[in-house]
């Protein structure tokens, strides 16, 4: 198994953009991670959930890298292919790009999850028609927080190749 480290990162008085990227740039697993998966080359993708704001929490309040990390998730959008099989395809090239990686990695085309969804939860979810949807649909308030997240990670991964 792969062993992942943060660098010096300390609690201090950063604005909030900055410091989450010091926090993202000092783990190595999550920058793997991202590269994998910017590699990818899936449409409208993103890293996501628990193994963001874990990192966060972990770093912000001294606790050991991966601390609290159950899985990592990266979601993507493929209106034009909503077979399981594609996100199986999507998932096994992220997963192959980490063999070794500390963790389990899931990847779920947005797209199609109004075809599991009520099966598995029991509750209706109708199909959405983009990325943004998902974000107004169930976190109402989050949208320009996903896009900000988003030209971070891509400000992180472009100074990370410099």
């Amino acid at each position: 198994m792969e062993t992942c480290a943060t660098t010096g990162v300390e609690a201090d008085a950063f604005s909030a953009e900055p410091r989450l990227e010091r926090i993202v740039r000092a783990d190595t697993c999550l920058m793997q991670l991202l590269r994998v998966a910017r590699a990818a080359d899936l449409p409208q993708w993103r890293v996501v959930a628990g193994c963001l704001y874990q990192t966060v929490w972990d770093s912000l309040t001294g606790r050991p890298r991966g601390t609290g990390i159950n899985d990592y998730d990266v979601i993507y959008f493929d209106g034009a292919d909503l077979s399981e099989e594609s996100e199986s395809k999507a998932e096994n090239r992220i997963r192959a790009g980490l063999p070794s990686f500390p963790g389990p990695i899931e990847a779920r085309n947005q797209a199609r999850v109004h075809l599991w969804f009520e099966d598995y939860f029991g509750i209706p979810y109708s199909a959405l028609s983009s990325k943004s949807e998902l974000a107004a649909r169930v976190w109402r308030h989050v949208q320009h927080y996903a896009n900000a997240k988003g030209s971070v990670i891509e400000g992180i991964l472009a100074r990370a190749y410099q």
